[in-house]
């Protein structure tokens, strides 16, 4: 099944890895979505993670592994690449990233019904695109 994505001019962070400066956005699924215009719909709405590299036009896909440990709790692990999940009932947002030790290390707030918590996503970067290498999450506080 395809999906169609629409890229947005927001800017979620900026961050230099290995002397690259790196835009971390977000293209939203052309879906139906979290709601339309008679309210909430139930379906999830995906919102694809991607880092444009200014200096030479390249755009980075974020590779996933199925096996990864806590993907669920950010995003979508029946894809190629990943994808943030919104719903009813949960939404992420980008707070921050930083370059650390030749990784990518992005700062989550994920909001819950029942209350919100925080998670790291480290990236490393694979050829031309990036994968995931690990993501830890705290407890939800609520």
């Amino acid at each position: 099944m395809a999906q169609v994505f629409l890229t947005a001019d927001h800017v979620a962070a900026t961050v230099t890895l290995q002397n690259t400066s790196y835009e971390l956005r977000l293209a939203i699924s052309t879906g139906i979505g979290v709601a339309n215009d008679f309210g909430t719909t139930g379906c999830m709405e995906y919102q694809l993670l991607y880092l444009l590299d200014r200096s030479n036009q390249l755009i980075h896909l974020v590779s996933v592994s199925p096996a990864l440990q806590n993907l669920n709790i950010l995003g979508n692990a029946n894809q190629q690449w990943f994808s943030y999940v919104s719903d009813e009932g949960m939404f992420v947002t980008i707070k921050s990233a930083t370059a650390v030790n030749d990784q990518l290390v992005i700062d989550h707030l994920i909001e819950y019904q029942e209350g919100s918590r925080e998670a790291k996503m480290y990236l490393t970067k694979e050829g031309k695109n990036f994968l995931i290498a690990r993501i830890d999450a705290g407890a939800v506080m609520e």
